[in-house]
């Protein structure tokens, strides 16, 4: 029997406020505000331990190394190489089980984030982490991040996929999701649109799918703040929930999908009139998590969609038909950064015979969160603004936390500043 895996990225102990992210109307407008890498981990945990109470399958995804400083001129430029921005383990890899792959193992390409370069330095150690996790050869295949020198392969891994099934044992669909092809008239004004279809082509064919569609997002909704889908739209098994915003021909889409899907797939499409795209964009309630619950789906929202009135009202009365149950979770250092719950995670379909075979000590439990939680109040300060970061204490303070979280999950030398 399959079943679907979350890999929640950890928050890391340089979780701050830069407002990197060009497009992320949440990341540039709390930029240079303090933040509170204590308090984000610990929010980050108690969504896990939410999720594995619920009795879902939950492992924890290590940070990477930060700051990120090898050679003097890594100094430079302090914000980029000191980003936590890894905590969004949706951004890390495409996953294809094995279920749907020519090689009949579970393949995971890690994602280049060629766009921005504080994500770009993260392709090296995600690929790193992943070979870590998924060792075993026979069942899993980890694929190196696409190389290139310029735009036009630009990959933004699971944060613009999305796979359906009848079943997590059935053969999916997927759903690739760009921004931009070469020779495309309709494109954002305001924002760049990162993901490019080049990029997702070469994704599908090195994972070796079987079905796949290509669908532009709406320039109009990128430029209202939706860097990736997965802040528009969301899917699980034989469900699409998006907002009518989300795609350039939605129409076209939608009968594609239904088109090569093996049986009846079902789309709960929030209109303008119902949910206006700005709210969506604020409540950031399609980056909501949407997993399998009795005979339907349950919503796992950040808890601004409970506050605000309009989407609060709105999934309330959903309730009842294929969406069965809404929670809410308190992910808030991570969402003024630009990040909800379905950000926070990296989906895995897997067998039980494949699930055994990870690395072990990533499995969340309750002893292991006890340990972080211990872990993450001896090293994590309650405020850190830039001229923190290059402290010479708090890189080594950063150092520390990271070789004793090595030691926690038997990782052994994972990071650089441990190989040197």
């Amino acid at each position: 029997m399959a079943f679907e895996v979350n890999f929640d990225g950890l928050v890391g102990p340089t979780h701050n406020y830069a407002g990197l992210a060009e497009g992320n109307t949440h990341s540039i407008k709390n930029k240079n505000k303090p933040s509170n890498p204590q308090e984000a981990a610990l929010q980050g945990l108690d969504k896990m331990k939410k999720m594995h109470n619920m009795g879902y399958k939950q492992c924890v995804f290590p940070p990477q190394e930060r700051p990120l400083l090898n050679t003097y001129n890594d100094y430079e430029n302090i914000v980029v190489n000191s980003s936590a921005s890894s905590m969004w383990a949706a951004n890390s890899a495409t996953v294809a089980p094995s279920t749907d792959t020519n090689n009949k193992k579970l393949n995971l390409l890690v994602a280049n984030l060629n766009h921005s370069p504080h994500r770009r330095i993260e392709a090296p150690g995600t690929f790193a982490i992943l070979n870590k996790i998924f060792s075993d050869t026979s069942k899993f295949k980890v694929c190196d991040y696409i190389k290139s020198d310029n735009d036009k392969l630009n990959d933004e891994g699971a944060a613009n996929h999305t796979r359906f099934c009848t079943s997590h044992d059935d053969v999916g669909l997927h759903l690739f999701v760009y921004g931009r092809c070469e020779g495309a008239w309709t494109l954002p004004k305001k924002f760049p649109a990162r993901q490019t279809y080049e990029a997702s082509i070469h994704v599908a064919k090195n994972l070796g799918l079987k079905t796949a569609v290509f669908a532009q997002q709406s320039p109009e909704s990128i430029d209202a703040g939706v860097f990736h889908h997965d802040v528009i739209g969301v899917g699980n098994k034989d469900l699409y929930f998006y907002h009518e915003k989300a795609l350039l021909d939605e129409a076209e889409v939608v009968a594609e999908l239904q088109d090569k899907f093996n049986g009846s797939l079902n789309f709960l499409c929030v209109k303008q009139n119902e949910i206006p795209l700005d709210v969506a964009v604020e409540t950031y309630l399609f980056n909501s998590q949407l997993v399998d619950y009795e005979d339907g789906h349950m919503l796992v929202c950040p808890i601004s969609c409970k506050h605000n009135k309009k989407v609060n009202s709105y999934l309330k009365n959903i309730i009842g038909s294929i969406i069965k149950k809404v929670v809410y979770v308190n992910l808030s250092q991570s969402l003024w950064n630009g990040g909800g719950p379905a950000c926070l995670r990296l989906r895995v379909p897997m067998s039980e015979l494949e699930y055994k075979s990870i690395h072990n000590e990533v499995i969340y439990t309750p002893e292991l969160d006890i340990k972080l939680r211990n872990w993450i109040k001896k090293y994590y300060v309650t405020n850190l603004i830039y001229d923190d970061l290059m402290l010479p204490s708090f890189i080594q303070r950063c150092r520390e936390a990271l070789n004793e979280l090595t030691n926690i999950m038997n990782l052994g030398d994972l990071y650089l500043f441990q190989k040197k």
